[in-house]
């Protein structure tokens, strides 16, 4: 008598599991993928279409950011103007690419708090080299 209540007991045991996995959010089931990011990237391209880079938005404690990645001839000089929602343009800083690898740079540039639509690479020309629409 005692297997079949040992069996029964097991029987049951394993029911409640089963119910407990399929009831309870998470179960044993792992955890959900992160989300996407609600706003992709912007890609920064020259006048002529090229893809050289990429500016995104994000927050940190010390307020909110963009996060420039730049592809470009080493020892190239670029000031990063931020173009603001009113249409006026800020510097976010002057940077040169290091004369060493391939010529990549990732850029942190703080916002101040000013709504940016838009980014310009400007060249010590004055030229616009590249840009980017948020």
């Amino acid at each position: 008598m005692w297997p079949l209540v040992a069996a029964a007991a097991a029987g049951l045991l394993l029911g409640a599991l089963v119910t407990w996995v399929a009831l309870v959010p998470g179960g044993l089931a792992a955890p959900p993928p992160a989300s996407p990011n609600p706003r992709p990237a912007s890609a920064l391209v020259t006048g002529t279409g090229e893809r050289v880079g990429s500016v995104d938005r994000t927050a940190l404690e010390s307020g909110d950011v963009l996060v420039i990645t730049v592809q470009a001839r080493p020892g190239a000089s670029y000031e990063c103007v931020l173009v603001i929602g009113d249409g006026s343009r800020v510097s976010g800083g002057v940077w040169t690419l290091g004369d060493y690898g391939p010529g990549s740079a990732i850029w942190v540039v703080p916002t101040g708090g000013a709504t940016v639509r838009g980014v310009e690479l400007v060249a010590p020309s004055g030229t616009v080299w590249s840009r980017a629409e948020l």
